[in-house]
């Protein structure tokens, strides 16, 4: 996976945000700080480009959060022009803009699209489809870390890129399944499902 660009002031986000809203597809994801409490925060948000760039962007300072607010969400967020994916998109979707999300699409739900026959997995969960694909195991030990703490350590960084790089490959693995199945037809009977575990 290549390095991350880290984005810390409020002029590069705008920069980066010129560039995204002229992207044909992103992949996001956010990390919250105070996830535990009545008002948690976006920290960080993460977005990768079609063609391989990835960005973390802090967002926990109040400048950045009016940037986020202000120009990301409107600009890219609510863009419909911009085809949008995460995993577990409903979870993006509460922190970046809400009802205004457009185009915001779910790699989790794609995953539940796909009859058991050929993605036999209880659990679609970012993790067992790296699993499943890739044969990697992730490292979900930042999953649970405040990350309203700073400064940030490299491996936090690097964490946090890496899911936007996993749901860009996960994406790409799952179209092709789906594109394989609008070509071959299977009749129910011959296909049985199987209860799979919701988050």
């Amino acid at each position: 996976m290549g390095v991350p660009e880290i984005i810390l002031q409020p002029e590069k986000f705008r920069t980066a945000i010129a560039g995204w809203r002229h992207e044909r597809q992103l992949w996001l994801d956010t990390e919250v700080a105070d996830w535990f409490t009545s008002t948690p925060r976006v920290s960080l948000l993460q977005v990768r480009n079609a063609s391989g760039r990835t960005w973390v962007v802090d967002v926990l300072d109040v400048q950045m959060r009016r940037v986020l607010d202000d120009e990301f969400i409107p600009e890219v967020m609510a863009n419909d022009l911009v085809e949008k994916w995460a995993h577990y998109a409903r979870f993006e979707r509460r922190f970046l803009g809400q009802t205004r999300a457009a185009n915001l699409n779910c790699t989790y739900e794609l995953a539940r699209s796909i009859p058991y026959y050929r993605l036999p997995l209880r659990s679609l969960s970012l993790a067992a489809l790296v699993k499943q694909f890739f044969d990697v195991a992730l490292d979900k030990t930042f999953q649970k870390a405040d990350w309203g703490i700073r400064p940030l350590s490299s491996a936090q960084l690097e964490y946090a890129a890496s899911d936007t790089e996993w749901c860009y490959r996960i994406h790409d693995r799952l179209r092709r399944i789906q594109n394989s199945l609008s070509r071959t037809a299977c009749s129910v009977e011959g296909c049985p499902n199987h209860p799979r575990e919701y988050p």
